[in-house]
């Protein structure tokens, strides 16, 4: 009964910076009003990390709307760019996309930035061959490993398989 949402889970403290919409429900059948969710992370002796979780949805101009809306200025566009800032969702766009291209030029994406890593499809969980979901980090990160697991749990949890990324912050963004 479409009881379902995006949600964020951390074991570090952090404020919830802004939670919204970032387009309306349409008319038009099985589209959906998408939105995301964005934090900022506590971790001691470092300053603090924005952290955004999102899901786009399915019509092409609706994702372009909704990059444009988290691009701008009630998010991404708030955040300095001096500020670490983590970007993670199913954005229901692959790396040719302009969905995809837009959020490259303010972000990088993990998986193309991993060492040793060959981008992987994430979509669909019991056979991937489209990728829809991504990690996009700013240059304060450096990507020490991206893995996909494909396990029966993971394929059973969710449509697309969890795109888990290990991320280190440069050590000239610790607190002096």
């Amino acid at each position: 009964k479409e009881r379902y949402g995006i949600a964020i889970f951390a074991k570090h403290p952090f404020d919830l910076v802004h939670a919204d919409f970032l387009t309306p429900a349409s008319r038009r059948p099985f589209r959906e009003a998408r939105g995301a969710i964005w934090i900022r992370l506590e971790i001691a002796g470092h300053r603090p990390i924005h952290f955004i979780n999102t899901h786009f949805g399915l019509g092409r101009g609706e994702r372009r709307r909704q990059a444009e809306e988290l691009l701008g200025s009630r998010w991404l566009g708030k955040i300095p760019e001096s500020e670490p800032v983590i970007l993670c969702g199913d954005f229901n766009s692959g790396p040719r996309s302009q969905v995809f291209r837009s959020l490259q030029n303010r972000l990088r994406d993990a998986q193309s930035t991993a060492p040793n890593h060959k981008p992987r499809a994430t979509f669909s969980s019991v056979k991937p061959l489209l990728r829809l979901d991504h990690v996009f980090v700013s240059p304060h990160f450096e990507v020490q490993s991206v893995e996909l697991p494909d396990t029966p749990t993971a394929r059973t949890a969710s449509d697309p398989l969890p795109l888990c990324v290990e991320l280190t912050l440069h050590p000239s963004h610790e607190v002096a």
